[in-house]
């Protein structure tokens, strides 16, 4: 779920650090999400998933739609991002199973040409460079930086 919200005069979105000891993606940015339940649509999987991770009720919100969805090698995910948006600044209830921080960038931040960089990462033998944001001490990456990276084209093109 890419969650709109109002602060600060300006649009915010909501990423998680993801805790630890979860078996995918522990330990890394994301934004909230998960596996769909058997009947749920993916809209409803986004929904469900930010009120579990994050406290936020779905009635709140208007969905705008989605963003392209991309395989994520690693996990074995296809994952489908939701766009919506929620008229006040929310109380964020993060779920310490799940959650071990929480980020709330600014628009402005997240498209701040000093916040891109590389990052090198070491997995099962192969050694690569991937582009990354780096935002107050975290590094956002991989998945989660393509799908931030669409969206801020689609939100410019908006405005």
């Amino acid at each position: 779920m890419v969650l709109l919200f109002p602060g600060d005069r300006q649009w915010r979105i909501p990423l998680t650090l993801r805790s630890d000891f979860l078996p995918n993606h522990g330990g890394q940015i994301s934004f909230p999400g998960g596996r769909i339940e058997a009947g749920e649509t993916i809209e409803a999987a986004a929904l469900r998933e930010l009120h579990e991770e994050l406290g936020i009720a779905g009635d709140a919100l208007r969905m705008l739609g989605r963003l392209s969805p991309l395989y994520v090698f690693n996990s074995n995910f296809l994952v489908t991002p939701v766009v919506a948006v929620i008229g006040d600044a929310p109380q964020f209830l993060p779920c310490p199973n799940e959650v071990a921080g929480l980020l709330t960038p600014s628009l402005d931040e997240l498209t701040d040409p000093h916040a891109r960089d590389t990052l090198t990462i070491q997995r099962r033998g192969l050694r690569f460079v991937a582009p990354c944001l780096r935002l107050q001490d975290q590094c956002i990456w991989g998945a989660t930086n393509m799908m931030l990276a669409e969206f801020l084209a689609v939100a410019t093109l908006c405005t």
